[in-house]
This record gives structure tokens, C-alpha cells and sequence, in this order.
């Protein structure tokens, strides 16, 4: 009679156990919801639900080998975790990289160089000068080509008081195939340093994530000495491409190949990248010291939002694959 009533205890206890660990499923995918201000229902909700806590138990097992030192950075949640990687890409990247074939150009060797100079800081980032510009937040527009290209100018011009570039303005004007599904950047560049053509600023042209009707400029900013475009082959160092960050934030292609980048939160991003670009960051950034617990990196600013990773940064590791390294940026001299 002992033996039966102790089975009946566990039984109990297992199927509270359970239910216990169902309603905490259901309050963390609720929480969720609530935080990102997601609205489904039915069989959208249910579809939703199932990704929501694969994605979950990703991140717990990554998360659990970065507590125990064997990852270095971390992985969460974010406004993405509804999102399989597939829908993800279809929704955030490019299907194909409009600027594909600047990559697949072969830089001639025996072009001359750009004169190195004298010595190259170890570290540099660009984030932290006054009043830097806000998180970007590209919504379903793939746009990432005009906040980088934008965010490259904003730098260029930074002479003590910083003010944001439109990238809506950018989408409005330059003529791309279909400009909130992929762009080109040099198509971009070209157009902005073309003499008779001027972009404005954030404040003037608020973002909406739409193209609309190009308009008569109202700020009337012009950058009239051309833009730099480094092939990818031109550079034969580390140090060769990240001696440029020093003088401006670069516009460079960008691979995002799995869900750990789409889930990213925090650390150095050292995960393996396919050499598939599909993404155009702005490089802000860069620090090369080999006396850091996860090595040197770059530092990227994403179009994300403030929600994504660092307030909307990634550190990736270098030398990486997910980086092309290509650099764009408006001339100075």
C-alpha cells in the first residue's frame, strides 16, 4: 500500500513537474510577444510558437558553452527569434549581391599602391566621437546600402558637430531596380558624387521604409571630390584595410550565414561565414590588440535597430570571411 501511494506521489509530481515547465514555455514566448510588440494568432500564433522555442533552445546551449568559456560572444531572443533563418534571410538580406561583380574584378598587382602611412593605430572607432547618429533601423526595406553609404558620408563630413545623412533620401533618388529590395552601392556613390545631385539630412528626410518621390534637395549637401573603391584582391595585410578606418567609416559586403548572427547579442562574432554577401555594413570601427580575451575585431553598425546586439553594433573577429574586403568611402582630398 506504501509502494502505491509513493508511485501515485511521483506521478503527481511529474505531471506538475510538467505542466509547471508548459505554462513557464508559454509565459516566456508571451513575455516575448509582449516585449516586441508581436500580434499573431491561430495557426500563425501556434507556427510562431514552435520557431520561438527552437530558437530558444539554441540559444540556451550556445549560451551555456559561453558561460563555460567555450564561445565568445552571446546569442538571445531578440526581435528575430520567431524567425527561422531561411524567412530571416528572405526578409533582411540580399537574395543576391547587387555589387557582385566589383568582387569577382582581380586587382592587377603591379598597380601602384596607395602609400602606406607612417604607423597605424591599434584600435579606432568612430562610434564614440560627440553626438554620434542614432541606431539605423532598416524594417523590411533592404536598405542596408543606403545606410551604409550614408553613414560613410556622415563620417566624411564630421568636422566637430556630427549631423545624420537621409538614407530615406537616398532611396528616393537613386535609380536602383527595385531600391527597398537590394541596391548597389557603387550605382550610389556614383550618383551622390555626381555634381548635380545633393542628399539631405535625417531630420529633413525621416526614414519610412518606402521609396517615394525623389524631391527637390532642402539641405543642398554635395560631395564633389569623388568616392574610393578598394578592390578586394588590393589588400595584402590586415593592416591594409583597416588603415583606411582610421580616416573614415567604410562601406564593405558582408556575409550572414546562420542563425547565431541573427541571434546575436554580445561578445566577438567568430562563428564561420559562406563567402556569400549579402549584406552591405558600415565598418566603423576596428580594434587589433592581441591582448583582449577574444582577440582582435572589427566593429560593424548594423540597420537593425537599437534592439539588435550591441545597441546595434556587431564586433566580428579578425581575419574573418564574413567581412569582404572591399572598402568604399567618399575621397577627402
Amino acid at each position: 500500500m506504501k509502494n502505491l501511494y509513493i508511485v501515485a506521489l511521483l506521478s503527481v509530481s511529474l505531471l506538475t513537474l510538467q505542466l509547471y515547465s508548459s505554462n513557464q514555455e508559454i509565459d516566456e514566448y508571451s513575455k516575448w510577444k509582449q516585449i516586441h510588440k508581436k500580434q499573431y494568432q491561430g495557426t500563425e500564433d501556434s507556427y510562431r510558437k514552435q520557431i520561438f522555442h527552437q530558437n530558444l533552445q539554441i540559444v540556451n546551449d550556445h549560451n551555456a558553452r559561453y558561460n563555460q568559456g567555450l564561445e565568445s560572444f552571446q546569442i538571445e531572443t531578440n526581435q528575430f527569434a520567431d524567425l527561422t533563418f531561411d524567412e530571416f534571410s528572405s526578409l533582411y538580406l540580399y537574395s543576391s549581391y547587387p555589387d557582385q561583380d566589383i568582387i569577382n574584378i582581380k586587382y592587377e598587382k603591379n598597380q601602384q599602391k596607395q602609400t602606406k602611412r607612417a604607423e597605424v593605430l591599434d584600435n579606432h572607432d568612430w562610434s564614440t566621437i560627440n553626438g554620434y547618429s542614432k541606431s539605423y533601423n532598416q524594417g523590411r526595406c533592404l536598405g542596408s546600402w543606403a545606410f551604409a553609404v550614408a553613414g560613410s558620408i556622415e563620417i566624411a563630413r564630421y568636422l566637430g558637430v556630427y549631423e545624420q545623412i537621409s538614407a530615406q533620401y537616398l532611396i528616393n533618388c537613386v535609380q536602383q531596380q527595385n531600391s527597398c529590395l537590394e541596391g548597389s552601392v557603387q550605382n550610389t556613390w556614383d550618383w551622390v558624387t555626381n555634381n548635380t545631385n545633393f542628399v539631405d539630412l535625417e531630420e529633413s528626410v525621416p526614414y519610412t521604409g518606402i521609396k517615394g518621390d525623389c524631391n527637390q534637395s532642402i539641405d543642398n549637401i554635395q560631395l564633389l571630390n569623388d568616392y574610393v573603391m578598394k578592390l578586394p584582391d588590393s589588400f595584402d595585410t590586415e593592416e591594409d584595410y583597416y588603415e583606411a578606418l582610421e580616416l573614415n567609416a567604410v562601406v564593405s559586403p558582408l556575409s550572414v550565414s546562420n542563425i547565431y548572427f541573427q541571434l546575436y547579442k554580445s561578445g566577438v562574432y567568430n562563428k564561420e561565414c559562406e563567402e556569400n554577401y549579402n549584406y552591405d555594413a558600415l565598418v566603423i570601427g576596428y580594434d587589433a590588440r592581441t591582448n583582449q580575451p577574444d582577440g582582435p575585431f572589427y566593429k560593424l553598425k548594423m540597420s537593425w535597430s537599437s534592439n539588435y546586439g550591441e545597441n546595434g553594433y556587431v564586433r566580428v573577429q579578425m581575419p574573418s570571411k564574413c567581412i569582404k574586403k572591399m572598402q568604399s568611402y567618399p575621397n577627402r582630398s
